[in-house]
């Protein structure tokens, strides 16, 4: 009688875990995340960081990397502009609302006065969906994003708020002193 039991809870045990690892499991591997924004690093000539007391323009310059040219022409910090394009790039989208949300829900969502709008220009002219960002949600595990003026609102990782909503332009610019000596020099 005990060997008998044994083997029923035994073979109950195995088909038990024969579903979970091809139902459960596939199904998570199945599921791809969804980036915020699809580009690569090196394809992008511009980006654009609207906040709502000022605006600042970065440019691709090929051979002397990346350079502040609105509200002045100075270099950029190659590091924070990395920040910038790692965090769109790899922000991937927790959670989209299907419907198109009224003026009213902007506000909830700290959409209608977004922190920052980040506009992205590609090598081949192609302009990317501008990207809004909102506030964080109450709990503050994520941010309220959204990908164009039509879109629907996203839930994204917080690092990008993180990024992106660092507004003085003094942590922009390059601070090698090597560089404005150079300069000098001519």
């Amino acid at each position: 009688m005990r060997l008998r039991n044994t083997v029923v809870l035994a073979v109950l045990f195995i088909l038990l875990g024969a579903y979970v690892y091809f139902f459960e499991l596939q199904k998570d591997s199945a599921k791809k995340t969804e980036r915020l924004l699809s580009f690569k690093e090196e394809e992008v000539r511009d980006i654009i960081l609207n906040y709502p007391e000022r605006e600042i323009r970065l440019q691709r310059d090929a051979p002397r990397g990346w350079r502040i040219v609105h509200p002045l022409e100075a270099a950029a910090d190659a590091s924070a502009v990395g920040a910038i394009l790692a965090a769109l790039s790899a922000g991937e989208v927790k959670r989209a609302f299907k419907e198109k949300p009224s003026q009213m829900d902007l506000r909830d969502y700290g959409l209608d006065k977004p922190e920052v709008r980040v506009s992205i220009t590609l090598t081949n002219g192609s302009a990317l969906p501008p990207i809004l960002v909102g506030a964080r949600t109450p709990v503050g595990n994520s941010v309220y994003v959204r990908r164009g003026a039509d879109g629907g609102v996203i839930l994204t990782n917080p690092s990008i708020l993180t990024n992106l909503a660092e507004k003085e332009l003094y942590n922009r610019l390059n601070k090698q002193l090597a560089d404005f000596l150079d300069k000098e020099d001519k």
